[in-house]
């Protein structure tokens, strides 16, 4: 059974970590693995870059970020140190397997730290349960039927969803 890995909040830490540190043939162990999905994730991009977990692996990810987010502007406050992705959407550029799909300026998000699960907005409900529960994602059809927006030359990978 083909399966989905979410990893929410402070939930991507325990993953990050499990990643690095636990030994396992993680590429063999996520093998039933689709995508993995990193819903506003409390996680400096330098750790995330940094993890030889992640690095190793090549499952599909998407990481769901909010610029206004005021849970992890908080938390980023309080660290003081580089960019968290669930904040900032900049992307590693040798990890093509990476896209980040940007709720910032999707209707009904403001400030708000759980957008992913919460039905704020059909279009925005339908990209979740895309990426939670469909086998296959395609970024392209998500465009098509307008869940969101095709990313910028400048910023490959990285979908705005309004």
């Amino acid at each position: 059974v083909p399966a989905i890995l979410l990893a929410r909040s402070a939930g991507s830490i325990a993953l990050a970590h499990a990643l690095a540190e636990v030994y396992v043939d993680w590429q063999h162990a996520l093998q039933p693995v689709r995508r993995m999905v990193l819903s506003a994730p409390l996680l400096k991009w330098a750790d995330l870059r940094r993890n030889r977990g992640f690095k190793a692996l090549r499952v599909p990810m998407v990481i769901t970020c909010n610029q206004h987010d005021r849970t992890l502007r908080l938390a980023d406050f309080a660290d003081g140190f580089g960019p968290m992705t669930g904040l900032d959407a900049v992307l590693p550029v040798d990890w093509p397997h990476v896209s980040v799909a940007d709720f910032t300026a999707s209707p009904r998000v403001g400030i708000l730290h759980d957008y992913l699960l919460t039905h704020l907005t059909d279009h925005s409900f339908e990209l979740h349960r895309r990426l939670l529960s469909d086998a296959e994602f395609s970024w392209a059809q998500a465009v098509q039927d307008g869940l969101a927006t095709q990313p910028l030359a400048a910023e490959p990978r990285i979908y705005h969803v309004g």
